[in-house]
């Protein structure tokens, strides 16, 4: 029966969203807001990929801040970009944040292999740890599939140690 209380009554999820193109939008309610900006490559050499809209990314930042919400920088990536040193791509999240006025990072990595496992993880532990303080790390990932169980490449334990926010997709 207390499985059951706890279900039912446990605290309300957080609400995030991530700002569309041409999103006005009403961030009342909301505790974060991903604005999409980034991309991590891999090509010959790492790289931070970010838009230059700069006067989008402060009108946008200025809305979610006055509705009470956190604005983040939302950074893509996929298993290519994972190859190099984590150290140098988490510097440039981690500069990004920080001349763009955010107030943290939102990474995503979608359909990952289990052999990433290890460098995702790491990857974010050095983007936690090159955060300034007061910096939010929020890191979306798949839901496990069953019993804590998915195809392997999300340590949903470590990251939840290196995030300040674990965003389920379902």
């Amino acid at each position: 029966l207390m499985r059951l209380y706890d279900k039912v009554n446990g605290p309300a999820p957080k609400l995030v969203g991530v700002a569309a193109e041409q999103d006005g939008g009403d961030w009342n309610g909301y505790e974060a807001v991903a604005i999409t900006g980034g991309r991590l490559s891999y090509a010959a050499n790492q790289a931070l990929v970010t838009r230059p809209e700069q006067k989008r990314e402060t009108a946008l930042i200025t809305a979610i801040h006055t509705d009470g919400a956190r604005a983040l920088l939302q950074v893509t990536g996929n298993a290519s970009a994972l190859k190099g040193n984590s150290h140098t791509l988490a510097a440039a999240v981690a500069q990004a944040v920080q001349n763009g006025g955010y107030d943290g990072a939102y990474l995503t990595f979608p359909n990952l292999a289990a052999n990433k496992r290890g460098a995702l993880t790491t990857l974010l532990k050095a983007v936690d740890e090159l955060l300034p303080a007061g910096k939010l790390l929020y890191v979306e990932v798949p839901a496990p599939v069953w019993h804590g169980k998915d195809g392997g490449a999300y340590d949903y334990s470590e990251m939840g140690k290196a995030a300040d926010c674990l965003v389920l997709q379902i």
